[in-house]
């Protein structure tokens, strides 16, 4: 496994993590209003 793949791996799990917290507040906002 090279360094580059794993950065690359890195960052697509961030962005997902990113994406799901947004998606997660979005729905927190929703049931709070």
């Amino acid at each position: 496994m090279t360094v580059n793949l794993i950065v690359r791996n890195i960052n697509y799990f961030f962005k997902f993590i990113v994406l799901f917290l947004v998606k997660w507040s979005e729905v927190e906002i929703m049931y709070d209003s």
